[in-house]
């Protein structure tokens, strides 16, 4: 699917014909109406001029007003829908996109770093090719779901205090922090959640990660004559990576509900 920034115009094409091949040229009337991600009609309208014979397309300009986001939202779905009248009969065409804002990440929003801190990251770090290599759309959706994977930890943390104490704090809804909020904790937590994610967003995206074959069940894999045996059992499902793990070390509380069945 199609992504466009927030707030930019954008233009569709519909081919006049409907599913079945039939023609739907030169119409007698067209009746364009943009819906958001949830169904809401954010504008309609009758089409002027319409098309005329011997044009095959038709095109949609949805204006920069109607791809706006809503407040605090970083990402949205319009779906024009398109009835066109031949013959006495309508018959219904649409298309769909994404729109994005222009920072896709906001730290305290759905990630705890920007786009362009993730990247300076990403290229400082070793083993994270998969990440590297991505486009922009899947990085920036790879980052923001590692942001909620790891948003579900539990953490302790040193700060120190104004008399020259330190406290430790529990950390138990990295969610609920807002950008203002980083600011007020230590910066080698936060530099390690940075990485951290960088490192779950490429595990993300990594299809060929031994731990992403053990979690599809898959027993083996055979490269030429080479064959790789993986355990039956399959790998035990934590919120994040083992190397995300490993760079929040020391941070991480790990908590065990006993009950009886």
């Amino acid at each position: 699917m199609d992504t466009y920034f927030a707030g930019s115009p954008v233009t569709v094409a519909f081919q006049l014909q409907d599913d079945s091949g039939l023609d739907l040229t030169a119409p007698e009337a067209v009746v364009i109406t943009v819906l958001d991600e949830n169904g809401g009609e954010i504008h309609t309208e009758n089409m002027d001029p319409l098309p005329v014979e011997g044009e095959l397309e038709m095109f949609v300009r949805v204006s920069a007003e109607a791809n706006t986001l809503a407040a605090g939202a970083v990402r949205g779905f319009r779906m024009i829908k398109a009835e066109v009248t031949k013959d006495g009969a309508t018959y219904l065409l649409t298309s769909e996109y994404v729109i994005e804002s222009t920072n896709a990440l906001e730290t305290g929003t759905n990630s705890f770093q920007t786009y362009g801190q993730a990247i300076v990251n990403g290229a400082s770090m070793a083993n994270v090719e998969a990440f590297n290599e991505a486009d922009r759309r899947n990085k920036v959706v790879a980052l923001s779901t590692a942001y909620q994977q790891i948003s579900r930890l539990t953490f302790s943390v040193t700060k120190p205090t104004a008399n020259g104490g330190y406290e430790r704090l529990r950390l138990t809804g990295l969610l609920n922090l807002k950008a203002e909020d980083y600011l007020d904790l230590p910066k080698q937590f936060v530099d390690s959640l940075r990485l951290a994610q960088v490192a779950e967003a490429n595990e993300l995206l990594d299809t060929n990660s031994i731990a992403y074959k053990r979690q599809q069940g898959l027993l083996s894999e055979s490269i030429g004559e080479s064959t790789m045996f993986f355990r039956p059992e399959k790998a035990l499902l934590m919120p994040v990576n083992r190397r995300t793990m490993d760079l929040l070390r020391g941070y991480v509380i790990w908590e065990v509900n006993l009950g009886r069945s």
